[in-house]
């Protein structure tokens, strides 16, 4: 069983006023902070960027190791604009010639860089030892990020409209679901807005 990263990297940041991925937590990017967990659990990572992709690209290629760097395959997805289910199927159509029956997704967003080491961990044990179909992190029966899911599902969102969502994926495949019921607010803590960056991350 394989496991892979999915960033999306590919927005315009909008409701932030700065670009997201390049914003600083513990004196790194958010990209850098994400690609360096995800590093701990993940045969490979896959980035969808699009608005404002050379500033990222520089800041990867410029902060990694070279082994590092290795792991990470850039997806650019055109079509940004449309929004995030789009760099989501941009990335998956990209990652599923790497993915087998068995093998794993983790999907993760830009603006949670915060999220600690174990919650990563925790998620890969219960891919491991379930086998669900999807596995979501919960704090006080809030459902947060990443989430995990399966080829099944990257099958499912590639299949669908563009107009679709994944909220309305994962409901569909609801009995599907494992919830890990996990100790930390912060994976229900996106970095939205100023005030966000303020809050979570001081």
């Amino acid at each position: 069983m394989k496991i892979l990263g999915l960033i999306l990297a590919a927005g315009f940041s909008s409701r932030m006023g700065d670009f997201k991925p390049l914003l600083l937590f513990e004196n790194k990017t958010f990209i850098i902070n994400i690609i360096e967990k995800l590093n701990s659990c993940c045969d490979r990572i896959f980035i969808v960027v699009g608005f404002n992709k050379d500033s990222l690209i520089q800041n990867v290629n410029g902060e990694l190791e070279p082994q590092l760097r290795n792991k990470i395959i850039l997806i650019e997805n055109t079509h940004y604009s449309e929004g995030m289910f789009s760099s989501i199927q941009a990335g998956l159509h990209e990652m599923d010639t790497y993915l087998a029956d068995d093998d794993y997704v983790i999907l993760h967003l830009i603006d949670q860089p915060h999220i600690p080491l174990y919650v990563y961990e925790k998620l890969v044990e219960v891919a491991n030892r379930e086998r669900s179909e999807i596995i979501i992190p919960s704090y006080n029966m809030k459902a947060g990020h990443p989430i995990v899911f399966s080829k099944k599902i990257v099958e499912q969102v590639l299949a669908s409209s563009v107009t679709s969502n994944l909220k309305k994926i994962i409901q569909q495949n609801k009995d599907s679901i494992h919830y890990l019921n996990v100790d930390n607010e912060q994976i229900i803590q996106d970095v939205d807005t100023q005030k966000d960056k303020e809050e979570f991350l001081s």
